[in-house]
C-alpha cells in the first residue's frame, strides 16, 4: 500500500468516525492540493450513511461546503500571491504577461464552464483554482462553478457509496468511468479552445495582410 492509499485509507477512516465535521475536513484538505482522493472518502460516506436520508443529506452538504472551502481558499491565495510569484518570476518559466493576458481571456470567456468541469478530474480538480486567481476571474462566478461541479461531484460517489452497498473495491472500479468522463469532457472544451484560439490567429494574420496590401 502506497503512502497516499494509507493516507487516504486512514483519512476516510477519520472522518467516517468524526461524522459530518470529519467530511467537511478531509474535502477541505483535498481541495487545497492535499493528495487525498476524495472518490474514497466519498463513497465511504455513502457506506457510513447506509439508507438514511438524513445522514446521507448531512454527509453531503458537510462534504460540499469543505469541498468549496477549500476551492476558495486555493483561489483566494493564488488571487493575492499568485500574481506577484509570476511577476517576479515567471520569466524563469517562460512566463510573460502576454500568456496572463491570453490566460484572462480565456478566463473571461470559457472560465465558469472550465472550473466546472474540472472538478470533475481527479488532480486538476484542486487545481484549477490556481490559474483562476492568478488572472483575476469573478470570485461569485467561480465559486459557482466550482460549487456546482463539487456538488454534483459529491453526490455522484456519496449515491455510490449507497449504491455498492460496502464494497469498495466496486466503488472504485465504477469511479474509474466517472473520472474518465469527467477528463474526456475536459479535454474536449480544451480542444474546443485551442481551435478557436488558432481560428482567431488565422484570421487576425489575413486581416494584417489585407490592411497592408
Amino acid at each position: 500500500m502506497s503512502l497516499v492509499e494509507a493516507l487516504t485509507d486512514f483519512l476516510a477512516g477519520l472522518a467516517a468516525e468524526l461524522g459530518p465535521a470529519g467530511f467537511f475536513a478531509v474535502m477541505f484538505l483535498e481541495s487545497i492540493i492535499v493528495p487525498v482522493p476524495s472518490e474514497v472518502v466519498l463513497v465511504t460516506a455513502g457506506l457510513a450513511a447506509g439508507r438514511s436520508s438524513a445522514s446521507l443529506l448531512g454527509f453531503f452538504v458537510a462534504a460540499t461546503l469543505g469541498s468549496l472551502a477549500g476551492a476558495m481558499t486555493i483561489y483566494t491565495l493564488a488571487r493575492v500571491l499568485g500574481v506577484k510569484l509570476v511577476e517576479k518570476y515567471g520569466r524563469y518559466l517562460g512566463v510573460r504577461e502576454s500568456h496572463l493576458k491570453a490566460a484572462a481571456a480565456f478566463f473571461e470567456k470559457y472560465g465558469a464552464l472550465s472550473v466546472f468541469l474540472a472538478r470533475f478530474v481527479p488532480g486538476v480538480r484542486s487545481l484549477i483554482g490556481i490559474p483562476a486567481g492568478i488572472v483575476g476571474m469573478d470570485p461569485r462566478l467561480y465559486a459557482l462553478a466550482a460549487g456546482a461541479g463539487g456538488a454534483i461531484w459529491n453526490a455522484a460517489f456519496i449515491l455510490l457509496g449507497v449504491v455498492v452497498e460496502g464494497s469498495l473495491s466496486a466503488a472504485k472500479h465504477y469511479s474509474a468511468y466517472i473520472d474518465a468522463a469527467g477528463a474526456a469532457a475536459l479535454l474536449i472544451l480544451a480542444a474546443l479552445a485551442l481551435r478557436k484560439v488558432k481560428l482567431n490567429r488565422a484570421a487576425q494574420k489575413v486581416l494584417t495582410s489585407s490592411t497592408l496590401q
